[in-house]
């Protein structure tokens, strides 16, 4: 499989929001940070989008990654609630892949727990095999595992961090 990767630096209102929650987290003060997110794409199908630590050198962009970039650009800017590329998912478990179709589903600005996602996915049972899908998928914001809180209404785990995971809902207003 010929997959391409191409990385762009992504700024402004969420990367500031992203530093408060950091902050706050950390108990000390954590200055803007800009945002590196990696795709990688074959086809004009995503398989991936990673949040990296740096930048390597840009590489020039063809039309399908700027429309990429683009609508993650204008999601994290709040002006974005769905994306309209195709994505596609490659490995994990067929437990994983139902949990993954079923997160595609939560409506923006809304949450379900991890218990309810198990169920939808058809493992009542499962929310603990529920949530290593979520911290296992392979493309976050698209797939908004971020969506997906503890049955109490608290926060726990995000690939992430929790930081990102509050910045996310916080973007979403919830």
């Amino acid at each position: 499989m010929n997959v391409v990767r191409k990385r762009i630096l992504l700024s402004g209102t969420f990367a500031n929001e992203w530093s408060r929650e950091l902050s706050r987290e950390k108990g000390k003060e954590i200055f803007c940070r800009n945002l590196c997110v990696e795709i990688a794409y074959q086809e004009e199908i995503v398989y991936r989008i990673h949040i990296v630590e740096e930048m390597e050198s840009l590489a020039p962009l063809d039309d399908f990654a700027q429309k990429v970039f683009q609508e993650l650009t204008e999601y994290f800017a709040g002006q974005r609630k769905d994306f309209t590329f195709s994505y596609a998912f490659t490995g994990g478990t067929e437990f994983q892949n139902r949990v993954w179709q079923e997160i595609a589903k939560i409506p923006y600005g809304s949450t379900i727990s991890y218990t309810e996602l198990a169920a939808r996915a058809g493992r009542p049972r499962a929310c603990r095999g529920a949530a290593r899908a979520c911290h296992d998928n392979p493309i976050p914001f698209c797939v908004p595992c971020h969506r997906v809180i503890a049955k109490s209404g608290a926060m726990q785990g995000y690939g992430y961090g929790l930081a990102m995971k509050r910045a996310l809902l916080n973007l979403e207003k919830l």
